[in-house]
């Protein structure tokens, strides 16, 4: 058996530190064979209670070809939807930051986009540009709303997200 003064944290983490360095996946698998070792074989549960596990690696993200975004963009029945659509895939917006957009907040003249600055932490106060498609359809938008409120996209988050998105 072994004694519990001859091997320390500093040696599991000297140990472990060449699977955390050259092999992120073989490194929580290792992690968990000791953790298992010292807490159920050894009964030494604290030598290696205190490391963590690496986070799990982020699922590859799917990027639509120019034809499926094309083909996305085709089956949008309402001007509206085609509008919102085209102001995310060319500012860069999020969608809640298009949902907020006044129409003061764009300039037909020059194509930009100065969102209203908001409190989070991630992003400031900046602005963005959008194409020539998108300003026409935009303004033929425009010309369509009977709303009196003084946003872009008068509908709650929840409406827009019901539409087209849901469809398939």
């Amino acid at each position: 058996m072994v004694e519990k003064q001859s091997i320390s944290v500093d040696d599991v983490r000297h140990f472990l530190k060449y699977w955390k360095d050259n092999h992120s996946p073989s490194y929580g698998a290792m992690l968990n064979s000791l953790r298992r070792f010292f807490r159920d074989f050894l009964n030494y549960p604290d030598i290696v209670r205190t490391f963590k596990y690496p986070p799990p690696p982020l699922p590859d993200k799917v990027v639509l070809s120019k034809e499926q975004l094309q083909q996305f963009y085709n089956t949008l029945s309402t001007l509206k939807e085609k509008a919102y659509f085209l102001m995310l895939a060319t500012t860069g917006l999020r969608r809640s930051e298009v949902l907020k957009l006044e129409k003061t907040d764009i300039s037909f003249d020059t194509r930009m986009v100065r969102p209203k600055p908001h409190e989070g932490r991630t992003k400031h106060s900046w602005i963005t540009f959008f194409n020539d498609e998108t300003k026409s359809v935009l303004k033929e938008y425009l010309e369509t709303i009977k709303s009196e409120s003084n946003r872009l996209f008068p509908n709650d988050r929840r409406r827009m997200d019901r539409s087209a998105w849901k469809r398939g």
